[in-house]
């Protein structure tokens, strides 16, 4: 078990800010839900006038007021992801979570001062903008990379976060989009001798794969053909990770049992475009990152040096253009991350990783395979 600090863990900062701004949002729910309980039980003076009037001019200023949240909140992320200041997310959220409530405390008003019966339209409008401003994900990690670049910030996940130096002055943030990866492995009835139902099975599979890619479900597919465990990978872009596990499962070499769906969440930039057509599959390789067998998140002088020279050779190798794809897996396990190498041998995309010293000292492995995509996904 780790016993670094949370606030050296970027990934567990990340869950921890996640987590807190999403408990603050359900007790705001809750607020909104104990001032609609208070109109039902609370009488009201039978001295009350109906004034539509002032009812009407409520009703607009609780809609304005609330489409105002909405502004405030988008223009303090913005904020928060240019300065990189995570804390700006969560006072982003709680800002326009505040402002929106102004409408169900005009609701409440309606309903003591006018006597309207139709107030509840009011708290209708706050629920409906407190539930379209449920915090994501995706704006806390945009703000949380502090670095030179996109690579640099993939691999402040991928090994452990240093402090940025004060001499060294952050680029603007490359906004960084969670994905959602799934490793198709042999399955209970997988087998390798071919027969018509597997025949049959693959075409399925293949089909199924291009309708993925067709209605955009799917990012990037392919097979990994070097006859290892891992046989495919798909990326989805899915609203959750649910969502993109039922398509993995849909997939009919998985729901047969041919072939298990392994789910890992996985951010990067989105640099993926259509497949051009005709579909032509070209040949990339794919590099598993993974946790070496000298791997400790304890942070020495000796290990952010290390980081500081693996740094320098991914940035060497995408100033080379041999690197043109990457990203951190989020569930923090054993898989830290992806490359995707343009080359022109498995060799080559070895032999560049090879000089790098977070593998040298054993802190990351690489594991490499050819990885068959379609032509126009990658850039």
């Amino acid at each position: 078990m780790s016993t670094q600090p949370i606030q050296n863990n970027p990934q567990a900062n990340i869950e921890l800010r996640i987590r807190t701004m999403r408990m603050v949002w359900i007790s705001m729910f809750f607020s909104l839900g104990g001032l609609f309980v208070l109109t039902i039980f609370q009488k009201r003076s039978e001295d009350i006038t109906p004034n539509p009037t002032l009812s009407l001019i409520l009703l607009l200023i609780g809609a304005s007021t609330t489409l105002i949240s909405f502004l405030i909140r988008s223009r303090l992320l913005s904020r928060a992801v240019d300065r990189q200041q995570v804390a700006l997310v969560q006072q982003a959220y709680i800002v326009g979570w505040a402002v929106n409530e102004v409408t169900s405390l005009l609701g409440v008003i309606d309903f003591f001062v006018t006597g309207h019966r139709h107030y509840y339209i009011l708290l209708i409008i706050s629920a409906l903008g407190l539930l379209l401003q449920f915090p994501r994900r995706e704006p806390v990690v945009n703000a949380a990379f502090k670095s030179p670049g996109f690579l640099a910030a993939v691999i402040l996940l991928l090994v452990s976060s240093p402090t940025v130096s004060s001499q060294q002055k952050p680029e603007p943030a490359h906004k960084l989009v969670e994905f959602h990866m799934a490793l198709l492995k042999h399955g209970p009835k997988w087998t390798a001798t071919e027969s018509e139902e597997t025949k049959r099975l693959h075409q399925d599979h293949v089909n199924y794969v291009l309708s993925t890619l067709d209605s955009g479900k799917a990012i990037i597919a392919g097979p990994l053909t070097d006859g290892g465990e891992i046989d495919g990978v798909y990326v989805f872009r899915a609203k959750s990770a649910e969502e993109a596990k039922a398509w993995a499962e849909a997939d009919p070499s998985v729901a047969s049992g041919f072939r298990i769906a392994e789910m890992h969440p996985w951010w990067s930039e989105d640099i993926f475009s259509k497949p051009t057509k005709p579909l032509k599959l070209t040949k990339m390789y794919l590099a598993f990152l993974t946790r070496g067998e000298k791997w400790t998140a304890e942070q020495t002088p000796a290990t952010e040096e290390i980081q500081k020279g693996h740094m320098a050779n991914i940035n060497r190798l995408a100033e080379m253009k041999k690197l043109i794809a990457a990203g951190p897996f989020g569930d923090d396990g054993r898989l830290r991350g992806i490359f995707v190498f343009r080359v022109e041998s498995l060799e080559e995309a070895k032999s560049l990783t090879a000089s790098d010293p977070a593998i040298q000292a054993g802190r990351l492995a690489m594991d490499i395979h050819t990885w068959m995509v379609p032509v126009g996904i990658l850039p």
